[in-house]
Order: structure tokens, then sequence, then C-alpha cells
């Protein structure tokens, strides 16, 4: 499949409801209220979840046997910086900072993502929206 925009061969991917196998669909107003009540059922009852209350899980809740902190433990220093473009959650982030690699900033567009690495690592300088578009900066020395 080629892009508008280049013709460079790129699969389906970015094309998001311009992709030719993208099949939309009218919803009735009747369909579209079992929607809207399904999903405030299923947030009520996430939240029910987080508080303790409702009915016993049939399954036993995943408990994780590993620490992650005894699989990679973190590493000393080795004065290196790091620069982080398209940070996501900040994974690979933190792998190198228990590699012993220091921060020096992150580059994410979008928002929840790099709120995600702000709440985890707070001291850290993480760049997001129009600011965390690698598109718009200067990377020339």
């Amino acid at each position: 499949m080629k892009n508008k925009n280049n013709n460079k061969n790129i699969g389906h991917y970015f094309e998001g409801t311009d992709a030719q196998w993208y099949k939309g669909r009218e919803l009735t107003n009747e369909e579209r209220e079992v929607f809207e009540q399904r999903s405030v059922k299923s947030h009520q009852a996430k939240i029910k979840a987080l508080n303790g209350e409702g009915i016993t899980p049939i399954h036993p809740i995943n408990s994780p046997k590993l620490n992650p902190e005894d699989l990679m433990p973190k590493l000393k220093p080795n004065h290196l910086k790091v620069l982080s473009l398209f940070s996501g959650g900040g994974g690979l982030d933190l792998g190198f900072d228990h590699a012993g690699f220091q921060h020096y900033q992150s580059y994410e567009i979008i928002r929840d993502a790099a709120v995600t690495i702000m709440q985890n690592r707070p001291q850290w300088n993480v760049f997001y929206g129009d600011d965390g578009n690698v598109k718009n900066k200067n990377w020339s020395f």
C-alpha cells in the first residue's frame, strides 16, 4: 500500500480510517445508547474493583513472582548522558537509568505517555506535545 504523501510503501500504518480495508459503521441511536450504558457500567465496575468492592474474582489475581530490582540491579553511574526520542511511557529510559546512564531529556508527542514518565521521575526533563515533537527541534550544534 502506498502513502498518499510520498508514495513510499509503508503498509497500512498511520492511515487510520483512510485505510483501504477500513469499513466505518454508523450506529443507530439505540445502539449508541446501549454502548453508552455498557461504558458507564464498565467504568463503575472498575471503580468498585479498585476500592475492593464487588464480587469475588473467579480467577486468582496476578501477583508478580519476580522483582525487577533483583533481575536488573541498578549499576554504578557511568557519567554518560542519554537523550531519549520517541520516549513513550519511558520504559527504555528507565532501563538506561538502571544501567548507570544519566538522563538528559525525553521527547514524546503524546501527553499521557509523557505524564507517565514525569510522575515516575519528576526530576527528569520531559517535553511533550509540540515541545516534544522532534521535528520542531534544531538538532544542529
